[in-house]
């Protein structure tokens, strides 16, 4: 009873995040359907008919939660209006603090600061609002300078991507509370904050690793590598980037719950040959623990890594049902602490289907896969990749219009290789620092793998009709299609407990 309510409250608010999210709604229209829930509430009350109370009741619960979804996201909105922005334009001076560790990529980096301080003709503004630097390679920035930047002040704007949508990159900004861009300004270093000490150690020994596997793992294989064991992925380059989108690869090297997931699995796996059981799942949550500390242990890394321990625990546990409640409870928590999340941002997106994918979809996949041998846990790794690209693609579809022909063929060719690739690259960058003759044996072995799958992406996305694309697929389609999973999946969970069948099912599945 209690779960069934939480469905729908969550359900529900997450509606009223998502329609404000795409249309200008605010607490105006929040406080007429919180009144018109109270009223459907005290009319429920009155009726003496049970089931009839009952329905009322469920539709004052729903018109709640969309007020209060609605409300949520109407008051993060509200913090982004600034007197700063009639100062769009001219040049002001700014002191602010590198909050996140530089994006560098291949002719620029890309700084996050919190602006401060604006100074401009003689006047002072208190400012505390995010801003995007987009400052030249050299000099080098580090995470806790603090810096004042002298430069034309500019807000993002939207720009059409290559499949001829808008991108509102104004809204993607605006999740990590930044509402203001400069391009190549005067950027002087101020202070270093000690404070600070312990995350920028963290990014630091993160570059150290990217930079002892790029010793030994030659380019473009060591960008790859580092894409995949800690989503350092703008090194790969644009070109190779647009490879591994047209052919559905992307996903293996962004910060999202699924590749956390492969290594963490893999490794419980290898570790549940000589342990208990439990001490194999410890091992593997131990695993995704350590990747979010060296990693730097941002919002994204820890929405990805907390996913990717659900998704552990249900394969290891076979309790798809219990992990699910929690995955969705979780969501819902990430959505309340940033509504921004839900609509806007790709990694949170990502993340979340591809671990509910990974925990609900592989039961039911691995049913129609009878004729694959379990031998090497070959069916779970089919299942496991069919059953995330089922639920990710309609994502895609609705964020990039792009769907990849060969994706499926592709992603059955590489991801079998993934976890084995994974672990030899992070034994390559951990040996590196005792001695690179013992990182040498790992590392080989990393780079061919590497090679293998820069081979296939390159040769799958020069064929012709390896991607097509789709203009029109809009938001609501993409809400559309995932009721429709939602409903498939209630109907054959039913079967299947009517069959007694379920259980033995997620066991075979899900088995170590």
């Amino acid at each position: 009873m209690w779960q069934k309510l939480s469905y729908i409250f969550i359900g529900s608010f997450a509606v009223g995040v998502a329609y404000s999210s795409l249309y200008s709604v605010g607490y105006i229209e929040g406080l007429f359907l919180i009144l018109l829930s109270v009223a459907l509430l005290l009319y429920g009350i009155s009726i003496a008919k049970p089931s009839a109370r009952k329905v009322f009741l469920s539709i004052a619960l729903i018109f709640f939660s969309l007020a209060v979804g609605v409300i949520r996201f109407d008051v993060s909105n509200n913090n982004e209006r600034s007197a700063v922005d009639s100062l769009v334009g001219m040049e002001v001076t700014i002191q602010g603090r590198v909050v996140d560790e530089p994006d560098v990529r291949d002719k620029n980096t890309h700084l996050k600061v919190k602006a401060e301080k604006l100074l401009f003709a003689d006047e002072e503004f208190a400012m505390d609002s995010g801003m995007l630097v987009i400052s030249s390679l050299y000099p080098q920035y580090e995470y806790g300078f603090e810096v004042e930047i002298k430069g034309e002040l500019h807000k993002p704007e939207n720009f059409e991507t290559e499949s001829g949508r808008e991108f509102d990159y104004i809204s993607y900004l605006s999740k990590d509370g930044i509402h203001y861009q400069m391009f190549y300004p005067e950027i002087v270093v101020i202070s270093e904050d000690e404070n600070l000490a312990i995350v920028g150690a963290l990014f630091a020994f993160k570059q150290a690793f990217v930079s002892k596997m790029s010793y030994i793992i030659p380019e473009p294989a060591s960008s790859l590598a580092a894409g995949l064991v800690v989503g350092a992925k703008r090194s790969l380059g644009e070109n190779i980037l647009d490879d591994f989108r047209t052919v559905g690869l992307i996903h293996i090297v962004v910060l999202s719950g699924y590749n956390i997931t492969v290594i963490a699995d893999f490794v419980m796996k290898l570790f549940g040959s000589f342990f208990r059981r439990m001490l194999s799942i410890g091992i593997g949550v131990g695993v995704i623990i350590a990747f979010a500390i060296m990693t730097g242990g941002s919002a994204t890394i820890v929405r990805a890594s907390f996913m990717a321990i659900l998704a552990l625990l249900a394969r290891a546990t076979g309790r798809v049902y219990t992990m699910t409640h929690a995955l969705v409870v979780a969501g819902f928590f990430m959505i309340v602490w940033n509504p921004k999340i839900l609509v806007f941002d790709p990694s949170f997106q990502l993340s979340f289907m591809a671990t509910l994918g990974l925990i609900l979809g592989v039961p039911v996949v691995s049913k129609y896969l009878h004729f694959i041998p379990e031998k090497a846990g070959l069916r779970e790794i089919v299942s496991a990749t069919l059953a995330t690209q089922i639920f990710v693609l309609p994502m895609i579809l609705w964020m990039m219009g792009t769907l990849s022909i060969v994706s499926p063929i592709v992603n059955l060719l590489v991801l079998p290789f993934v976890p084995f690739t994974m672990l030899l690259a992070f034994l390559t960058g951990v040996l590196g620092f005792v001695s690179y003759l013992f990182a040498a044996l790992p590392g080989y072995g990393a780079y061919l793998l590497l090679s293998y799958m820069l081979l296939i992406t390159d040769w799958f996305a020069r064929l012709p009709f390896a991607s097509v694309t789709i203009k029109f697929f809009p938001f609501w389609t993409m809400v559309s299609v995932y009721i429709f999973y939602a409903i498939f999946l209630l109907w054959w969970g039913k079967k299947f407990k009517d069959d007694l069948q379920v259980e033995e099912l997620q066991k075979s599945a899900f088995k170590n």
